[in-house]
């Protein structure tokens, strides 16, 4: 499942909190309608959903998350 995260203010400690838990995470710069935000990719076993979906409210209870399903191809961080 890949899972992406906006956040406007608090991308950077969102992003220290799903590496802590062991997530590999892709921040990107990026622009929203009110400036700047970041943009966390995150992915994850469907099962770890739950997990994340956890810590990015006790973190930011404002993110804004979507998810959807991919197939890995290759290479890259896979949490198994």
């Amino acid at each position: 499942t890949q899972v992406q995260i906006i956040s406007p203010r608090r991308g950077v400690l969102l992003a220290n909190a799903l590496r802590e838990a062991g997530f590999g995470v892709t921040e990107i710069p990026a622009r929203g309608k009110d400036g700047m935000v970041s943009m966390l990719s995150v992915s994850v076993l469907r099962k770890d959903v739950g997990k994340i979906e956890k810590l990015v409210y006790e973190a930011d209870s404002e993110a804004f998350v979507t998810a959807e399903e991919v197939r890995p191809m290759r290479r890259g961080f896979w949490r198994a």
